[in-house]
């Protein structure tokens, strides 16, 4: 496996984050994924020379234990609503809608992720 980090990453409000979505699969591989995630954000404002790890991780269980957690949003996360109204009037030119262009997205990635291993699933739920 090869990684690259992410040098120019979307940032919030000058600071890192990751999505969070619940997703749910039946041993039919049905997959539902709940409509309301959120999002995690780091606590200090994102520098590519800061090694600090409140800088570039947006882990919770790391974040809560820095000085800054909580400061910027409460537990450190955003709902969809509040990524939605930053969105428009950070980068109006480009109309960019969570709802129509982030969730569809990951509907396909996580059906996606789930099918790449359908055969490791029905083996755990075989075996159970």
């Amino acid at each position: 496996m090869a990684q690259k980090y992410i040098e120019k990453p979307l940032l919030y409000k000058g600071r890192k984050f990751d999505i969070r979505v619940w997703v749910i699969v039946t041993s039919n591989i049905d997959i539902f994924m709940f409509k309301h995630g959120y999002l995690r954000t780091s606590s200090f404002d994102y520098d590519m020379e800061n090694e600090n790890n409140y800088v570039h991780l947006t882990n919770n269980c790391l974040q809560q234990q820095g000085n800054n957690y909580g400061v910027h949003e409460e537990g450190n996360t955003l709902s969809f609503e509040v990524f939605q109204t930053y969105l428009e009037q950070e980068f109006p030119e480009y109309n960019i809608n969570v709802r129509k262009h982030f969730i569809p997205r990951m509907h396909d990635l996580i059906i996606d992720t789930i099918l790449s291993s359908k055969k490791q699933f029905l083996a755990c739920f075989r075996e159970n």
